[in-house]
């Protein structure tokens, strides 16, 4: 005994080596885990409901386990808890054990309320009853897959044991009967070649080997023992009595130890570990089981079949067990099979069925078990054989999107609509005879057969979605009353003659009595969800939807509804089909297309009065109506011959209905006389007498109606235009209940709470719920109109990422997402796309890389960085597209395009008569900067770091300044002339000013010297500002002309005054405000007159309007991404995003006007470079483009002992390469100026003037033909002055000419027009020697 214990103890060492084993363990709570070596414990998921037992699946490292609940289930995660899944769902009631079949890919389950040992696929697909016969309480379970062989306990009175069988269910034995009561837990150990079991009863733990030979009791007084395990040389068991998990050796039931204890019961304990798993054949490999596949003993298998199937003769084929009604349920590319009268207990199992990628619809066949699948993807319609597990291809050709089917058991014809063609087809199934018998609907969905009367229903969600009615053939089609939005699916309840129908917008389920034309449609089912299929029978209507992976059924008694899981672990939005089938009734209706065809030549269509025979396209019926020849056969003796080759019963002629189509049937009929009880229709038709008058026309011909006096409805009714009665209260309820909406008509709208939204229907609701995705009006109203910048899906409206579109994957809740035209939609060039293409089911839908946009011809695209407001500051392009940076004294926001001022709040200064004062951009706090009257004051100017204000006053002629840090005013300077509008340059410190003579003048810091830059710029310069940054000044000049019209330039010109330059000369009126934008390099202006602001670039291109509407704008500024503007005619300050014109807000109104707009914070002064710092001017230092100059106090001039321009101050020389290749540089007054030649402009000729269109760095070719023909022409000139002359025999032979040479940027204008035109000039004299 001890050498024994010695080889066990070797072998267990041996086996155990690799990594740590784990211990798996349930709590009612969760599924746990422990290593053995270390004792470290880990969670590996929650309980759902109550977790019972538990098993690992070691080639996956899966966890399976089972829960009890109402609904008893099985899941399934890795050992780290992810990748989670529910198994089975709707087919245990107590699942005590769980076994996995690693090497057969099966799940083994015991049920003690169902009293059931069940085999289960590993998904969950399908399941098979392995015993159901002398089983009472069956609860632990354990699998040897190598030996085929199957372990369970079972704990009823009478049958109290351990049992075995192979695990295809075959050589059942009963290893212990005997001195066995309560066994719960077993495990097999093939190392000590035991069978291990506890017993709860008994508080015992026992073995027998697994001959069956050896019996032993090997630990007593076990509390209450319920799960176990063993490995190496250790039991391990759970005791539900001390709440513990506990460990002894198996061998001698010695060292018990506690090793964990829970607040709880401890459930299932199985052991993980590769050495566990045995090396085996599988003999099911290779097996052709059409179902499933059950190892069995000695190395072979078996094949078994789920529910509602027998295994056929040859063993290997599950037939259909043809005696009982069947649903069939389909998702995206796998069919299940349901037997209705066996939920909720095992009833789900997968059809073997492949090829199948996108499942549209499903008809079945009951006679000849044939089921009909449409194939969305191929697209394509299948035959497959329930009996034979075959299937064929049944149509192919002409397909676009078949998306439901319906067979007719009577002609044996299928038919199917098709949403995107807009046609109702059907095909013989025997044949594949094919004709179209409905075209022209707009996106029909479902098909609908009411076999007992002929009738055909087809629902359409396109415009104006509705259901129509038509007989089979496709004639008399008329457009049903009904309640629902979107008809998206149909079912047909013929005993009650009912119509259900489905809306997925509003998720409701409505009811019609297509036997009554006077029924009104009523709400069955409310809050069914995305309601993609419904299917009913006597008791039971069944729906499925496209979130969840269930079928739904609700009687028709119960309000309350249930769910049958389907197999697998689809998630996301999926077509999901359900059909009910059944033996039809016998009938003898519709019975003539069976015998003969019908005597059709080509195929016979069931009608509501008969039987219709239809010839192929192109080829027309003969007289007897049934040959597509000259064949002279007629119709049956029993049935009337229309003219248009239709059959109908012969007792419907002359009935007063044109049956046949074309009215044949009611030509030559007598007067029909009707019974004493109906009224004669002028037709001939006799309908009811009550049916006279009722506001309806039931003869077809209003007859009926004429000279009826109006309807009076009872007191508590409302009388309807159309005669109808209807409850009182139904008036003005946003529902047309009369059927003529005059319900609806002259109510009032209903006024809903200031925070609610007010419904199309009169609904109130919350605003926050509008645009939330939800139909929370119940009309949907709350959701139309809602921005999408994805896909908007086109039923649902919910809105859907494009990555989701054409993804092969369902993802609106309508499932229009995907489509016939997905495939095809970026072929061919890319769809003609010139960046990237999108795959819509509506075609092509092109977009641009990041960093560009899409051009308004859809296809083409531009740089984005070239889009205003993609970025706040800069844009800077990247591989991928572009990145946003920030100027100094920013930061970006989180949203990677925004930049934010730090430092503080800033403040929008501005002027009122008495004083300046200033708002808080943030917290819009008010701020008082000074009192004094400043009536006269227009001008206003800032440095930020000095904190000090400067203002001109033309009243005064002064400048001043405003300290705020020591509230000291302080007079600069005074002027000459009246100063006007002013801004400090912040960087040299110098004040410019604009005078009322038109001139612009620069003062020192000090004011104490001051010099005209620029004079007679003109008598009016409206608007002024300066960058300090880029070295510009801008200013508008406004000129009144003649007939009291007025129109506007725009300048630019150095800070010195040199290289002046129209920069806008065209739609400017009356401009009263500029602003600079340093940040953007642009300039904003606002004019009066046209009540716009607008912008263009510092060369005076892009220019764009901003805003409009604006009611006599008299001063703005620029901050951040704001555009702030001053209205004189309403006193008010106002703000809109600077790039868009959007986010229009008014900050303030004051009592009087505002004027003079300024942004008091430093990071509105941008910094550039100082070229006055270190200078050596006595008086006043200029900036130009590249250094400075010095000039003086205009007053000093004539004594120039006062003031002299030192010679270190003035630059002789031009730096090297300073102009481009040769161009000429000159030194002007210390400026360095480059020559530059007439088709280039700019301070170092480094701007091209070109046509537009054109980008190349070159002169367009136009400008060079045009400056030739000028040379010629001035050639010509001088020739002719030449030859003149000599015959005048002058002696002066020199004279000089001034041409003006002037670029355009227009490509429609003419050399000549564009001398005139151009808003750029430069001009250069060119003396030419006569």
């Amino acid at each position: 005994m001890t050498l024994m214990c010695m080889l066990f103890l070797i072998l267990a060492a041996e086996v155990s080596a690799g990594p740590e084993p784990i211990l798996v363990f349930a709590t009612k709570k969760a599924i746990r885990a422990m290593f053995l070596r270390t004792g470290q414990s880990f969670p590996i998921h929650d309980s759902i409901a109550k977790a019972i037992s538990v098993d690992v699946d070691p080639l996956e490292s899966r966890v399976y386990w089972t829960e009890m609940d109402d609904k008893s289930s099985v899941y399934s995660s890795k050992l780290d808890g992810s990748d989670y899944s529910i198994v089975l769902k709707n087919c245990l009631d107590v699942p005590d054990g769980i076994a996995v079949d690693y090497v057969g890919r099966i799940l083994y389950l015991t049920d003690a309320e169902l009293k059931q040992i069940i085999a289960c696929k590993m998904d969950g697909s399908m399941c098979h009853v392995l015993h159901s016969e002398t089983v009472d309480k069956p609860r632990a379970i354990a699998v040897d897959p190598p030996e085929g062989l199957l372990y369970w306990s079972d704990w009823g009175d009478s049958t109290a044991g351990i049992y075995r069988s192979g695990m295809d269910g075959s050589r059942r034995i009963a290893m212990v009967s005997k001195d066995i009561k309560w066994p719960n837990g077993i495990a097999i150990d093939h190392a000590s070649n035991r069978l291990y079991w506890c017993d709860a009863k008994l508080k015992t733990i026992e073995y027998i080997t697994l001959d069956g030979e050896t019996r032993t009791v090997l630990l007593t007084g076990v509390k209450h023992p319920f799960s176990l395990a063993v490995f190496e040389d250790n039991l391990y068991w759970s005791d539900w009595k001390n709440y513990t998990l506990e460990s002894s050796n198996k061998f001698t039931g010695q060292n018990t130890t506690i090793i964990v204890r829970e607040n709880g019961k401890i459930q299932g304990v199985r052991v993980y570990h590769p050495v566990l798993v045995r090396q085996a054949n599988n003999p099911c490999r290779s097996n052709s089981c059409s179902h499933i596949c059950l190892l069995a003993p000695l190395n072979t298998y078996r094949c078994a079949c789920p529910p509602g199937f027998t295994l056929g003769r040859n063993g290997r084929i599950c037939v259909l067990d043809g005696n009982y009604p069947m649903l069939l349920v389909s998702d995206e590319s796998k069919i299940y099979h349901i037997r209705p009268e066996k939920t909720p207990s095992i009833a789900v199992s997968e059809l073997p069925l492949n090829r199948i990628e996108l499942i549209g619809g499903l008809a079945y066949d009951w006679k000849s078990k044939i089921l009909f699948v449409s194939d969305l993807k191929t697209p394509a319609i299948y035959s497959f054989n329930m009996t034979t597990l075959s299937m064929r291809e049944l149509v192919r050709h002409q397909l676009v999107y078949p998306e439901s089917l319906a067979f007719d058991p009577r002609s044996g014809n299928l038919y199917w609509v098709d949403s995107y063609k807009g046609t109702v087809e059907v095909v013989a199934k025997a044949e594949s005879k094919r004709f179209v018998i409905v075209a022209n609907l707009s996106n029909p969905v479902d098909v609908a057969l009411v076999l007992e009367f002929g009738k055909m229903f087809v629902s359409t969600i396109g415009e104006s979605p509705s259901v129509w009615m038509y007989d089979m053939d496709g004639k008399n089609g008329k457009v049903l009353r009904t309640i629902v939005g979107f008809p998206v699916a149909l079912a047909v309840y013929p005993p009650a003659g009912l119509l259900y129908l489905a809306d997925s917008r509003t998720g409701t389920i409505s009811s019609i009595d297509y036997n009554n034309p006077y029924s009104q449609p009523k709400i069955v089912r409310e809050k069914v969800g995305n309601v993609t299929s419904i299917a009913a029978n006597d008791t039971v209507l069944y729906w499925t939807d496209s979130k969840h992976h269930v079928l739904h059924l609700v009687t028709h008694k119960e309000s309350a509804y249930q769910n049958i899981s389907l197999p697998g672990t689809e998630v996301g939005m999926i077509s999901r089909k359900v059909i009910y089938a059944s033996a039809p009734k016998s009938s003898s209706f519709g019975s003539d297309c069976v015998n003969s065809n019908g005597e059709c030549d080509f195929l016979c269509l069931t009608s509501a009065v008969g039987y219709t025979c239809v010839c192929p396209l192109g080829i027309q019926s003969s007289e007897d109506g049934r040959s597509c020849s000259e064949a002279t056969e007629k119709c049956s003796n029993n049935h009337f011959n229309c003219s248009n080759g239709r059959c109908i019963l012969s007792s419907s002629k002359c009935d007063g209905t044109d049956d046949c189509g074309d009215y044949s049937d009611e030509i030559g009929c007598s007067p029909q006389n009707c019974p004493d009880n109906d009224f004669n229709c002028s037709n001939g038709r006799c309908i009811l007498s009550s049916s006279k008058c009722d506001g309806t026309d039931d003869c077809g011909d209003n007859s009926d109606e004429i000279g009826c006096s109006p309807q009076n409805c009872p007191d508590n009714d409302f009388n309807c235009s159309n005669g109808r009665c209807i409850l009182s209260s139904s008036k003005c309820d946003g529902t047309d209940d009369c059927g003529d909406n005059s319900d609806e008509i002259g109510c009032s709208p209903q006024n809903c709470p200031d925070n609610d939204f007010n419904c199309s229907n009169g609904r109130c609701i919350l605003s926050s719920s509008k645009c939330d995705g939800t139909d929370d009006c119940g009309d949907n109203s709350d959701e139309i109109g809602c921005p999408c910048e994805d896909y908007p899906c086109p039923v649902s409206g919910e809105c859907i990422s494009w990555s989701s579109v054409c993804d092969e994957k369902q993802n609106c809740a309508d499932l229009m997402d995907e489509g016939p035209l997905c495939a095809s939609s970026c072929e061919g060039g890319n769809g003609s796309c010139a960046h990237k293409c999108q795959k819509t089911p509506q075609g092509p839908k092109c977009s641009c890389h990041e960093g560009y946009v899409l051009s308004k011809d859809g296809v083409s695209c531009y740089n984005e960085c070239d889009s205003p407001g993609k970025c706040s500051h800069i844009c800077n392009r990247t591989k991928d597209g572009f990145k946003c940076s920030c100027a100094e004294g920013y930061v970006l926001e989180t949203d990677q395009r925004t930049c934010k001022a730090v430092g503080g709040e800033a403040y929008l200064a501005y002027l009122v008569k008495d004083g300046i004062r200033g708002l808080g951009l943030e917290t819009y706090s008010r701020q008082v900067y000074s009192s004094k009257n400043f009536v006269s004051v227009i001008g206003l100017g800032y440095d930020a770091a000095e904190g000090t204000i400067f203002w001109s006053d033309p009243k005064e002629k002064t400048i001043n300044s405003y300290s705020a840090g020591s509230s000291r005013f302080e007079v600069l300077s005074v002027t000459q002339q009246e100063p006007l509008l002013l801004r400090r340059d912040w960087m040299t410190k110098n004040i410019y000013y604009t005078t009322d003579q038109g001139s612009i003048v620069c003062c020192n810091g000090n004011g104490n010297y001051c010099t005209l830059v620029i004079t007679n710029v003109s008598s009016h310069i409206s608007g002024f500002d300066i960058s300090p940054a880029f070295g510009f000044i801008f200013w508008s000049v406004s000129r009144h002309h003649e007939l009291k019209s007025v129109s506007g330039v725009i300048e630019r010109a150095k800070l010195d005054g040199s290289f002046r330059e129209v920069i806008v000369s065209e739609g400017i009126f009356l401009l009263t405000a500029i602003a600079v934008d340093p940040v953007s390099k642009a300039i904003y202006w606002c004019d009066s007159v046209l009540g716009v602001i607008e912008s263009t670039d510092f060369n005076g291109f892009r220019r764009r309007k901003v805003v409009d509407h604006l009611q006599y704008p008299i001063s703005l500024t620029v901050f951040e991404d704001y555009i702030y503007w001053a209205e004189r005619a309403t006193n008010s300050l106002s703000r809109c995003d600077k790039f868009s014109g959007e986010d229009r807000k008014t900050l303030l109104r004051e009592t009087t006007p505002l004027n003079s707009l300024l942004i008091i914070h430093k990071a509105a002064q941008i910094q550039g470079e100082n070229r006055c710092a270190g200078n050596n001017c006595l008086h006043i230092c200029l900036p130009t483009g590249t250094s400075f100059v010095c000039r003086c106090e205009d007053r000093k001039l004539t004594n120039t002992s006062s003031c002299e321009l030192h010679s270190s101050s003035v630059n002789h020389s031009c730096p090297e390469n300073y102009c481009p290749e040769n161009i000429l540089c000159v030194v002007d007054g210390g400026r360095f100026v480059c020559k530059c030649p007439s088709h280039l402009i700019g301070e170092r000729c480094e701007k091209s003037l070109q046509l537009n269109g054109n980008s190349s760095n070159e002169p367009h070719p136009l400008w060079i033909v045009c400056s030739v023909l000028v040379v010629i022409c001035l050639c010509l000139l001088a020739t002719s002055v030449l030859v003149y002359r000599k015959y005048r025999k002058s002696a002066e032979m020199t004279s000089g000419s001034k041409v003006q040479y002037v670029n355009t940027t227009s490509f429609q204008e003419t050399c000549e027009e564009a001398g005139k035109n151009e808003r750029r000039e430069n001009e250069y004299d060119a003396v030419i020697i006569l």
